[in-house]
């Protein structure tokens, strides 16, 4: 499609844009957002039906008149979050609202290109992973612009803005998914619930009424195949806080699964705006013999995408590697990698965090981090002529989809990495 052929469409979706916006970036970068994402579904679109300059015209009017309410609802939800009318922890739900019919109108094109033959498996993967992560951005960018504009309409000055800017959820956002998603399963169940705290620390995170009797409900979130979990100190210090209050006990353990993931790997990728599944065990009540957390897995994924084994790591942070008939080359260097993580120096931890913007600490999460990190690294040595590594897995890793990088590998953790090769080939 022609840049002029839109033009008309995109001055009418800026014009609605300037009845919220209140400065001119505003409604310039909604003409510039739809005309993005309008040029990626038109290249799809054409590969179905060829396109003479009607349909392209209708087409963009059909595009906006669902990108216009997309893009204009994420600025309204950051023009509310910062008037305080709308709690940071409820954002995320409502931005996967807002983007939504974007993604869905981009995977019904996307399903009917495959189901005609007309694209390949890994085109769709291609198309449909795009077109999403354009859809985060621009989601994420109209939503900042509002929660500035507020600020700047009421002349004052713009804070440090707490949403999130990448594209995918943090521990905060996961965890806060999992504790709404219990209390409206509960109370679909006729759970009467009093009082819902969403931080992790909260203790405990709903207070309720089950069978009649006051209830403290705990709630723990894990990316799948992961469920949530407590530690026997945590099962114990929370029995003895609830019957101090007269209170039944409970746990709720909830597992979330990405339902825009085709394969394991994409399912545990806690990407913005996708669509999830819940899955839970309901109420555990804590019991002396009751519910206790089991040794951390840290599962590993083949070049296909699927779980090949585990590293588990006991309470004397030793890893043991367990391999099941689907592991592969990948899947062996992501367990290496785990391993590697949790041999890391305290400096290298520190150097780490940092970069990755996590607390200051080595759990599940920074693991996780760290080999996606490394696998990233690998795949640049491999590529890079300039390369000096001998590292025989080098040849041999095959071509993966791997979970996206926030940031650009900074120097320190480049050196982290390389450290490490050198150790191993030595």
């Amino acid at each position: 499609m022609e840049p002029g052929d839109l033009q008309a469409e995109l001055i009418r979706i800026s014009k609605s844009w300037e009845k919220y916006g209140t400065n001119p970036d505003s409604s310039r970068y909604v003409f510039e957002a739809s005309k993005e994402i309008v040029e990626q579904l038109h290249e799809i679109y054409s590969i179905l039906k060829p396109l003479n300059l009607h349909q392209s015209l209708k087409f963009g009017e059909d595009l906006g008149r669902i990108l216009a309410p997309s893009l204009l609802m994420s600025y309204y939800l950051g023009f509310e979050h910062s008037a305080g009318r709308l709690p940071l922890e409820d954002a995320p739900t409502y931005l996967q609202a807002a983007s939504k019919p974007i993604t869905d109108l981009a995977g019904e094109l996307i399903k009917t290109l495959f189901a005609r033959g007309d694209i390949s498996p890994s085109q769709a993967k291609k198309y449909k992973f795009d077109i999403r992560k354009l859809n985060q951005d621009l989601s994420t960018k109209a939503f900042k612009l509002g929660e500035v504009d507020f600020y700047k309409l009421q002349g004052l000055p713009v804070p440090k803005m707490e949403i999130s800017s990448s594209n995918l959820l943090n521990p905060l956002e996961v965890h806060i998914f999992g504790v709404n998603f219990v209390s409206e399963q509960l109370e679909k169940e006729g759970v009467r619930i009093t009082q819902v705290n969403r931080g992790i620390l909260a203790k405990p995170q709903l207070i309720a009424e089950v069978h009649n009797k006051k209830s403290y409900i705990w709630v723990r979130t894990k990316l799948h195949p992961n469920k949530g979990q407590l530690t026997p100190r945590e099962h114990s210090n929370f029995r003895d806080l609830a019957h101090a209050q007269n209170a039944v006990p409970y746990f709720v353990s909830v597992r979330l699964v990405n339902a825009d993931g085709i394969n394991d790997l994409e399912m545990s990728t806690p990407t913005r705006f996708s669509g999830y599944y819940f899955l839970s065990d309901g109420l555990l009540e804590l019991t002396p013999k009751g519910h206790l957390s089991t040794p951390t897995k840290l599962f590993t994924y083949n070049k296909s995408g699927d779980i090949a084994g585990y590293v588990e790591v006991g309470e004397d942070n030793k890893s043991t590697i367990v391999y099941s008939k689907n592991s592969d080359v990948f899947s062996s260097t992501m367990a290496t990698g785990f391993v590697f993580s949790n041999t890391l120096d305290e400096d290298s931890r520190i150097i780490f965090s940092r970069w990755a913007k996590l607390p200051i600490g080595w759990t599940e999460r920074h693991k996780q981090v760290f080999v996606t990190a490394y696998l990233h690294f690998l795949y640049q040595e491999k590529a890079s002529k300039t390369s000096n590594s001998n590292l025989e897995v080098l040849k041999y890793l095959p071509p993966a989809n791997l979970p996206p990088l926030e940031r650009e590998l900074s120097i320190e953790v480049i050196n982290i990495f390389r450290n490490y090769l050198i150790q191993e080939s030595s």
